[in-house]
């Protein structure tokens, strides 16, 4: 598991061409094969939602109004820092048509509400 956080740490800093090569060395992948996942990576910390059912399950959260929840179950699904899958949060959200309270003072309603 700390190799893969070292992975993903080369991902966040933007270092690609390391990346690449952390993969190759690591799985014995082709060039073509450890660019793709490395993309992949990228495309998920981008905040993407990386799967249909990942997407079906946020929505829902979203629809029942556990912002915080739909956040952390981003994070966890796209090994994402909290900013990140908060904005991704936020503007799924918003094309859904709906207006997330996630000021502080909602965050601390939506702790007391538990």
């Amino acid at each position: 598991m700390t190799e893969d956080r070292e992975l993903l740490d080369l991902v966040r800093q933007g270092k690609k061409v390391r990346a690449v090569a952390w993969h190759r060395e690591r799985f014995g992948s082709s060039l073509r094969e450890a660019k793709d996942a490395v993309e992949q990576i990228q495309h998920e910390m981008e905040g993407v939602l990386p799967s249909p059912e990942l997407h079906g399950q946020v929505d829902a959260l979203l629809h029942q109004g556990k912002f915080i929840e739909a956040i952390k179950l981003h994070r966890q699904m796209t090994h994402t820092d909290l900013k990140d899958s908060k904005e991704a949060i936020e503007a799924r959200a918003k094309e859904l048509g709906l207006e997330p309270n996630l000021s502080f003072f909602g965050f601390l309603r939506g702790l007391w509400r538990r």
